[in-house]
C-alpha cells in the first residue's frame, strides 16, 4: 500500500506543475468472463463476474495530439456460482490499478493506446460450504499487465 501511495504522490507531484494535465473522475460497471481449463480432463468451463470501477484519471498532453495517462482505479470483481438462487461458491476481489499509457493519435478521433500498469489485489475472499476465507496469502497480490 505505501508503493502504490508513493507513485500517486510521485504522479501528482510531476503533472501538478503543467497547464497540460487534465484530472477527470471515472465511474463503470463491469462484466467479466473467466475460462478455465481443468488440466486433469481437458475440459474447459468458464463463470461470469460483475463489478465496477471508481478511479481518478489524469492526462498529460505531451502536444496538440499525443498524450501521457495515469492515475489511480478501485476494482471490485466478484464471480458468483449460484444453484437455484442459492450461493454455492463466489470468489470477491478488491484491487487497485495504476496504468501508465501512452495515447497516439492513428485517425482523427481514434488512438492508440500502449503502455504498462500494475493491479495491487488488496483483499480476497472466497466463499464456499457456507463459510467465507480470506485468501490473501494465496493470490498473487502484485500483478503487471
Amino acid at each position: 500500500m505505501k508503493i502504490v501511495a508513493l507513485l500517486l504522490l510521485f504522479i501528482f507531484s510531476t503533472f501538478s506543475y503543467s497547464q497540460n494535465t487534465n484530472f477527470g473522475i471515472e465511474v463503470s460497471p463491469s462484466f467479466e468472463l473467466q475460462s478455465i481449463k481443468n488440466k486433469n480432463t481437458g475440459l474447459l468451463s468458464s463463470i461470469s463476474g460483475y463489478g465496477f470501477n471508481i478511479g481518478m484519471p489524469i492526462k498529460f498532453n505531451v502536444d496538440n495530439e499525443k498524450s501521457i495517462s495515469s492515475g489511480i482505479t478501485y476494482e471490485f470483481t466478484a464471480f458468483d456460482n449460484k444453484i437455484n438462487n442459492y450461493l454455492a461458491s463466489s470468489l470477491r476481489l478488491n484491487s487497485l490499478n495504476v496504468p501508465l499509457i501512452y495515447n497516439i493519435p492513428v485517425i482523427q478521433g481514434f488512438y492508440f493506446n500502449t503502455g504498462i500498469g500494475i493491479n495491487y489485489i488488496f483483499l480476497s475472499k472466497q466463499f464456499g460450504g457456507g463459510i467465507w476465507l480470506n485468501t490473501n496469502t494465496i493470490v498473487n497480490q502484485f500483478q503487471p499487465y
